[in-house]
């Protein structure tokens, strides 16, 4: 996640990830080679889905293509969590992070008071509706 971090927020080839996402046509302008970029990132994120899926495979012992399924909403909470806490609306390294810890620490206290595991669900779909409502409640109070 540091590398991640460290890759996009502190290197020329990150800036121009963010500016192709932001704006393909300002970035093409701007004179970013537009279609280079988008490869580059599709092979980043190529690499790390094989590599979860390795660490997945050897984790289970086994290889199926629904392994994963369980761990893809928590996924989606914890990425749109880390963009509607931090900075509203923008999707980035250290926001999933936060949103990530959040999760796990909501599942760890429901694990330790022993509630069924369909309470998780729950959970995070209560966390992300209080996250954006929250959210949009700050942003129409900050225009006010």
């Amino acid at each position: 996640l540091g590398i991640l971090w460290v890759l996009v927020e502190r290197t020329s080839i990150g800036q121009e990830i963010q500016a192709v996402g932001g704006n393909p046509a300002a970035a093409r302008l701007a004179g970013i080679n537009v279609d280079r970029i988008k490869t580059l990132g599709f092979v980043i994120s190529g690499m790390c889905a094989s590599l979860t899926g390795i660490l997945l495979a050897s984790r289970l012992g086994s290889g199926t293509t629904s392994a994963a399924d369980s761990y893809l909403l928590t996924a989606f909470a914890a990425v749109f969590l880390g963009s509607a806490t931090l900075r509203d609306g923008e999707f980035h390294v250290l926001g999933t992070l936060v949103g990530a810890l959040i999760i796990a620490f909501g599942f760890n206290g429901l694990n330790i008071f022993g509630a069924p595991t369909f309470s998780q669900y729950v959970f995070q779909g209560a966390i992300l509706i209080i996250a954006v409502g929250l959210s949009s409640l700050g942003r129409s109070l900050a225009e006010s």
